[in-house]
């Protein structure tokens, strides 16, 4: 018999497991926003030092290029992240210097609408679809600024290009002011454009447009910064390390799961 995640009888076994986990020091968080969740949801206090940021920066050697005005957006089009798409389009339509490439399959029609009702300029965007995992870094390589959310930031900014946090908004509205995470290089632990699980759009007051203009001040600054971030807190080798340190033998001897289950 099928139960949804939010009843209370599962919320409870969950709470339970996770109190376990956090307990005997087996539980790694991959973002600070996740142990606030855990705190206001689930009343579990996970402490900071257990974050570890999600491995995915492989290493690599960055090609710093010049701004020449265009800009990468890598995400699939589906509703909590059109928000942020739309923000960025009404930069495209304000500023007539930029070009924008949309890679990412999904919900075409939505963006056709809003492109549409907001005239937007479309001979300055261009639509690639879905791109293989295999040929994104060569994509990537050809645009001067990245957009995006989760981790299509890293990939981004491995290259050596700067990336634009984009935020993901599960209310699927659009946003009052054309609101971003900022360059992606000085947030939150972990953080992959999730600050909206734990705050509301009105706190946040960095646009693509302020975003944008930092780029510009100083472009290589920006790109060495998104690549110095990615490699320090991103790092496979350096967080699977922390991986194995945390996860002893002594943290994981007591863990049964058939106990977990009957508990619960």
């Amino acid at each position: 018999r099928g139960r949804g995640f939010h009843n209370k009888e599962t919320m409870r076994c969950n709470r339970l497991i996770i109190e376990r986990l956090n307990n005997n020091g087996s539980l790694i968080p991959m973002s600070y926003i996740i142990t606030e969740l855990w705190k206001n949801d689930l009343g579990v206090v996970i402490p900071t030092d257990k974050i570890v940021s999600l491995p995915a920066f492989r290493g690599s050697e960055p090609h710093y290029g010049e701004n020449d005005n265009t800009i990468l957006w890598i995400g699939r089009l589906v509703d909590f992240k059109f928000a942020s798409l739309c923000s960025l389009l009404d930069f495209i339509r304000d500023n007539g210097t930029y070009h924008l490439t949309i890679v990412g399959d999904g919900d075409k029609e939505f963006l056709m609408d809003y492109v549409n009702a907001n005239s937007i300029p479309m001979d300055r965007i261009t639509m690639l679809g879905e791109v293989s995992y295999k040929e994104l870094p060569r994509v990537i390589s050809k645009y001067a600024i990245g957009y995006a959310a989760g981790t299509s930031i890293i990939e981004i900014a491995q290259q050596g290009k700067p990336v634009i946090m984009a935020l993901q908004n599960n209310k699927t509205k659009k946003f009052k002011r054309d609101i971003c995470g900022g360059v992606f290089y000085n947030t939150t632990k972990g953080n992959l454009g999730e600050d909206l699980c734990i705050v509301n759009e009105d706190e946040i007051s960095t646009t693509v447009a302020d975003a944008i203009t930092e780029i510009e001040k100083d472009y290589r600054l920006a790109s060495q910064k998104c690549f110095d971030y990615v490699n320090n807190e991103y790092n496979q080798e350096k967080n699977f390390g922390e991986y194995l340190k945390q996860y002893s033998f002594d943290s994981l001897k007591c863990l049964e799961i058939n106990a977990l289950v009957q508990d619960a």
